[in-house]
């Protein structure tokens, strides 16, 4: 299409007629079979980042996928495709441009639907989290969300920061004293397994703060 499923609303029509077509092919099959087939949003920790590789070596430039471009030629393996039907995690679109568009797919699944709130901040105000759970929860066409915080645990001082920091705020440990966590897709896990694709779109994930400012774009474009 030339855009991203955000960017334009033709994209965005085509992803959901893509999606709105796999769902009839798995209703036809539950129907002739008489056995249960479902059309699920399934985690692709490892796809993500293994089809991309596979698809760069066989297609070359034709083959669209999120990363690094520049490094390729000296390692492909921290490329990965979006998960999904999700936004590219490094769109920098408001939080209610990012809703809007991502659960418009979820009625279209028969489950495993997840969207994803990357939050920016350490301890968001508590209201407004509430409003925006609220807001997300009765408003919009969203199956499942989740907020997420990256957090660094220590294990000298036992202590658990929030941010993946390199050094610790309390007792000063670092590298291998150090663990960081955030969610890989459906739960929480620490990084140091994840694979370079993975931890390429961790890098990536655009991050927001619940805040006055997000709560009007949401009121705006929802």
């Amino acid at each position: 299409m030339g855009d991203e499923v955000h960017e334009s609303s033709d994209a965005w029509r085509f992803g959901l007629k893509v999606i709105g077509y796999m769902r009839e092919v798995v209703d036809e099959y539950a129907k002739e079979t008489g056995s249960s087939f479902g059309l699920v949003q399934s985690p692709a920790e490892s796809c993500a980042t293994r089809l991309a590789q596979i698809d760069l070596n066989r297609y070359g430039s034709r083959a669209i996928f999120q990363g690094d471009p520049s490094k390729i030629e000296n390692d492909m393996r921290s490329i990965y495709y979006t998960n999904s039907s999700h936004v590219n995690v490094a769109a920098g679109i408001s939080l209610g441009e990012r809703i809007l568009v991502e659960s418009s797919f979820h009625p279209l699944f028969s489950g495993g639907t997840i969207m994803h709130v990357f939050l920016g901040e350490a301890y968001p105000n508590a209201e407004a989290l509430w409003k925006l759970t609220k807001h997300i929860a009765t408003k919009t066409l969203t199956g499942y969300f989740a907020y997420t915080k990256d957090m660094t645990i220590c294990k000298a001082c036992k202590r658990t920061h929030f941010g993946l920091l390199d050094k610790c705020s309390n007792c000063g440990a670092e590298h291998g004293l150090l663990e960081h966590w955030s969610r890989v897709t459906g739960y929480y896990q620490e990084i140091s397994g994840w694979n370079a694709g993975k931890k390429k779109e961790l890098a990536n994930r655009h991050r927001y703060n619940v805040v006055e400012r997000i709560k009007k774009e949401i009121t705006v474009n929802v």
